[in-house]
This record gives C-alpha cells, sequence and structure tokens, in this order.
C-alpha cells in the first residue's frame, strides 16, 4: 500500500493466506473486495466460526480454528511493527504457548496516535535547514505567532 516491501510484507501476505484458508475465500474476489477487510470486522468480535468455510461444517479442530484465526489477526496488523516474525508465527501455529502468550500482552497495549500528519512530518524531514517550515507547521497545529520564539522552539 505504501510502496515499502521488507519481512513484515511476507508476513502479511502470510496472514492473509491464512484467511484464505480458514474461509474458502480468494485474497480479492470478482467483486474486489478483499478477504482482509471482510475479517477484520469478524475478528474484532471475536466471530471465529462466521469466518470458517462453510463447506467445512463443524468438522474441523475448534483450537485450531481459534490459534489460525489469532495468527492471522497477529500477521494482518496495519503497523507493520506489531506483526510478528515468521519465526514466531510459526511457533504459534504450532501451539508454543510462550510465544502465544507473549504476542497476546503485545497485542493489550494501547496504540500510540501520531501527533503530527506523515505529511508534516515528511515536509519537516526534507526541509530541516529551514526554520520558517517549523513554524508555519507549529501554527497549523495551534501554536500562536507570540507563543514560537526566533528559533522555531514554542515558549510554553
Amino acid at each position: 500500500m505504501h510502496g515499502i516491501v521488507d519481512v513484515k510484507t511476507d508476513v502479511y501476505a502470510f496472514g492473509v493466506l491464512l484467511l484464505e484458508l480458514i474461509s474458502g475465500r480468494p485474497a480479492i474476489d470478482d467483486a474486489h473486495n478483499s478477504v482482509v477487510m471482510w475479517a477484520k470486522p469478524l475478528i474484532n468480535n471475536k466471530s471465529n466460526t462466521e469466518i470458517v468455510d462453510p463447506s467445512l461444517d463443524d468438522d474441523y479442530d475448534w483450537d485450531q480454528l481459534n490459534r489460525m484465526v489469532m495468527v492471522a489477526s497477529l500477521c494482518i496488523h496495519q503497523c507493520s511493527t506489531d506483526r510478528p516474525q515468521m519465526n514466531q508465527v510459526a511457533r504459534m501455529l504450532k501451539g508454543d504457548e510462550g510465544a502465544m502468550q507473549s504476542k497476546k500482552k503485545f497485542q493489550k497495549r494501547p496504540a500510540l496516535k501520531r501527533t503530527y500528519p506523515l505529511e508534516v512530518i515528511a515536509e519537516e524531514e526534507s526541509n530541516s535547514n529551514k526554520p520558517s517550515t517549523l513554524r508555519n507547521q507549529k501554527n497549523e497545529i495551534g501554536f500562536e505567532e507570540d507563543d514560537l520564539s526566533e528559533d522555531g522552539d514554542a515558549n510554553l
């Protein structure tokens, strides 16, 4: 989506594959709907049985299903740094309780919120030698001109 490819991109793709296996749906259907977008609300509501391929009826192991859904949800996490490494994925799928417990604790931490829009951060990085850019950015986020010193720092 952002044009950045790394090992965590492969982890995301593996999460999509797991969702395909669980649901029997393609990654993207004929109407261009993503299996991830379809499954996320069901995962968030813990409706794992609604994700399962209907052709399976009830002929599957519940523990394995829940483990696969949990691992898939970790793999498709929006923030790539919050996705597990593939060795952790393999251990979780095998039922390694230690790996599963550490990822559950990791999931419960509060989400960090960005304080600046990405455009502002990117512009600041590209124009780091221009103090007027910083001054304009601080004005856009609620600082008054009087609150800024000559070097662009806030006087609070």
